[in-house]
């Protein structure tokens, strides 16, 4: 719900909100549309909040760049669309229509993107209307449009983000007027907790397995957020390389049940003792991986562990509460169990050298026994 705050949300211009969201557009918006005193108040809004972060003691590197959307045509029969009005960056700086390097970001409508709708990847539906989001959500990520600033100014080009993104609403239940996102970069602000993996198993750095397993980030769509085969395809941005993203697609499309494919599905209950929903399998096998086309496929078995968790179990939005979320820790299963093979193999040398000197000595005693014999025989034959 628009809740004005004398020190933050501009009363004035919220109050107007409603009424540009109740106009029709289509899929562009003329600046002119909101009056630029308005874009002023809503940047000045968002440059407020990113100050009271840095205020409460929020980390720098934790602050994440504000966008504030319209949603036009809003929750008509059509679908709406999204367009955004206002940016600030965690260095304080703020952008809009008139006020900004790319202006094209504030014309264009983004109904499309999954931070909008929330149902997913629309790959070809650009331009279209789409049904806006009516709970607080983690999109599925994206490449931007816009550049950010980090805290300390720097420009960052077209970042690969993830928003976490919450509705505004013209009353309680009533229609969706705006769209209110915070943008996650995805290597700095996502990677980084992801990598690198600390094992904490003794002896895995002495024998290099750290370096070789990957953790993917898979949500409650079964879409993944994070796999680390696709960074490069994500620096790349190859817009004619397709980025496969849905686990559940991916297994019913080779012809394979989703419940023996993604062995998540099937975790239940946490056991006792365990603070998370937990599984393994010694067999993995990575959809993304074996059908990705960035890359030559990889249907390798692998050893990998399943850990559950429920990024929204303190989401004030009660159905999204039960929405669970899956860390994968995965090893190509060959390079995991190398080092046994490699002992194994030590061992079976080890064990042939050992053998071939006790039968070298059991010559030797055999020869040597026999020796003796012949001389004790000849002894007592005189």
């Amino acid at each position: 719900m628009w809740k004005p705050r004398p020190n933050g949300c501009p009363t004035r211009s919220g109050r107007r909100w409603p009424a540009w969201a109740a106009g029709r557009t289509g899929a562009r918006l003329d600046p002119a549309a909101v009056p630029l005193a308005d874009r002023e108040a809503f940047a000045a809004w968002l440059k407020h909040i990113v100050a009271d972060r840095h205020q409460t003691g929020a980390s720098p590197d934790s602050i994440a760049s504000i966008t504030l959307l319209l949603v036009a045509d809003a929750d008509g029969p059509g679908g709406s669309r999204g367009f955004v009005v206002a940016r600030a960056h965690p260095d304080g700086t703020t952008e809009h229509a008139t006020s900004t390097k790319r202006p094209q970001v504030f014309t264009r409508d983004f109904s499309f993107r999954d931070y909008f709708h929330g149902a997913g990847t629309r790959e070809g539906e650009e331009g279209k209307p789409h049904p806006v989001a009516r709970a607080t959500h983690i999109c599925n990520p994206y490449r931007s449009q816009g550049d950010d600033r980090s805290s300390t100014g720097k420009l960052i080009h077209r970042p690969w983000k993830v928003d976490a993104v919450t509705p505004i609403c013209e009353a309680p239940g009533g229609r969706v007027v705006g769209l209110l996102s915070f943008g996650l970069n995805l290597e700095s602000d996502v990677v980084s907790l992801l990598e690198p993996v600390d094992l904490g198993a003794r002896g895995s750095a002495k024998l290099d397995i750290a370096s070789k397993v990957k953790v993917v980030l898979v949500d409650d769509r079964n879409n993944w957020v994070w796999h680390p085969d696709c960074r490069n395809r994500l620096k790349d941005d190859r817009p004619g390389v397709r980025l496969p993203h849905d686990y559940r697609a991916l297994a019913l499309a080779r012809g394979v049940d989703p419940a023996d494919a993604l062995p998540w599905l099937g975790i239940g209950v946490p056991e006792e003792g365990r603070p998370f929903g937990y599984a393994k399998a010694d067999r993995y096998v990575d959809l993304v991986e074996a059908q990705r086309e960035d890359a030559d496929p990889n249907d390798a078995p692998e050893i990998a562990c399943f850990t559950l968790f429920h990024p929204y179990a303190q989401s004030k939005y009660e159905e999204m509460r039960p929405r669970r979320w899956v860390f994968v820790a995965q090893v190509d299963r060959q390079a995991a169990l190398a080092p046994l093979n490699d002992l194994r193999t030590s061992i079976v040398k080890v064990g042939a050298v050992a053998g071939a000197v006790l039968i070298l000595i059991a010559l030797g005693l055999w020869v040597g026994l026999v020796v003796v014999l012949r001389r004790v025989e000849f002894a007592s034959h005189g």
